[in-house]
């Protein structure tokens, strides 16, 4: 009986990067991006993603691992989730945390509007700054769309999209190779850093307790 009631205590096994920890990964990083979005915007609330360990990743993971997971645990053994896929739920959530609102987004949007928003006769943008920033890196202002985006559209106008996806596009492709770039040095540096060095990542201590 102490034998069977261990084995049950004893955590899940790690399985590694499963499809199903991908698809709930992506679920929870639409969820921590819609809800770092509505507490800004809609309900101009806290920053959820302020600091080093973002309250709008840890807080639902804490639900997911303490609470969802031992019902999962009681009620539906199959369905329960692994230390591996808690953990890729976890990364994919902390990922997604950094691209909305002030980490990336909210600054990237203003500051390729920035130039022609703010151009004016006394700081002669115009004649020296705007002739060099090709078409294909800001919106076009033909329709209002940049001033728009800083004062707000008119009560029921449409978004612009057709002028937002080209620059979107191509900048798109530049953060996602910095992406990859950041990726593949950390990758460079893991194993130096955490095997040779043992440095100690504090940070990670939380989601792995």
């Amino acid at each position: 009986m102490s034998a069977a009631h261990d084995e049950l205590e004893q955590p899940a096994p790690h399985t590694g990067i499963t499809l199903r920890a991908v698809i709930l990964g992506f679920a929870f990083a639409l969820f921590v991006d819609w809800l770092i979005m509505y507490s800004v915007y809609r309900i101009h609330s806290s920053w959820l993603v302020f600091g080093h360990m973002p309250v709008a990743v840890l807080m639902p993971f804490v639900v997911i691992a303490l609470v969802l997971n031992p019902l999962l645990k009681r009620y539906l053994p199959s369905w329960r989730l692994n230390a591996s896929e808690l953990a890729v739920m976890f990364v994919m959530g902390l990922i997604a945390a950094g691209i909305p609102e002030f980490r990336l987004v909210g600054y990237f949007l203003s500051v390729i509007t920035y130039p022609i928003y703010y151009a004016s006769p006394e700081n002669r943008w115009g004649e020296y700054l705007l002739p060099h920033i090709r078409d294909w890196l800001v919106p076009s202002n033909e329709t209002g769309a940049i001033g728009a985006f800083w004062n707000g559209l008119p009560e029921g106008a449409s978004i612009p999209w057709s002028v937002w996806v080209v620059p979107v596009f191509w900048w798109s492709l530049f953060l996602g190779a910095l992406f990859i770039a950041c990726a593949a040095l950390m990758v460079i540096f893991r194993k130096q850093w955490e095997e040779h060095e043992r440095l100690l990542f504090p940070l990670a201590e939380v989601p792995l307790a």
